[in-house]
């Protein structure tokens, strides 16, 4: 997955949609809203323009989702930065917490470095 043995034993479980029920999980699930994406088709949305903002997509080299190579995300979002983590997957974020928010706070300012408050 691209996560070291520390951080799967530090993740925190409580982000799953699963719940213990004494001897097997159930799943939260919002099944009204489900239902009704699924009934009235909201599930699938057909796009068309282009933005014309910038766009940073940060995406892992070993994620099972291949962004960073789909030209056709790019013709709608043509002025994107594209940052590729060589050893992260899907779960960026959570792997590479530091570098993560690095990224993000460099595009957000422009690429100037400031200092936290906190």
């Amino acid at each position: 997955i691209g996560a070291t043995k520390e951080q799967v034993i530090k993740y925190d479980f409580d982000l799953l949609p699963l719940e213990w029920k004494g001897d097997s999980f159930s799943v939260k699930l919002n099944i009204d809203v489900l239902a009704d994406a699924i009934i009235n088709n909201k599930l699938q949305q057909y796009i068309s323009g282009t933005f014309e903002g910038d766009v940073l997509l940060l995406y892992g080299k070993k994620s099972q989702f291949k962004i960073g190579l789909d030209d056709e995300f790019l013709k709608y979002f043509p002025r994107t930065t594209k940052i590729e983590f060589e050893n992260a997957a899907h779960f960026i974020h959570q792997v590479f917490p530091k570098e993560f928010t690095q990224e993000v706070t460099s595009f957000i300012n422009k690429g100037s470095v400031t200092q936290a408050k906190y």
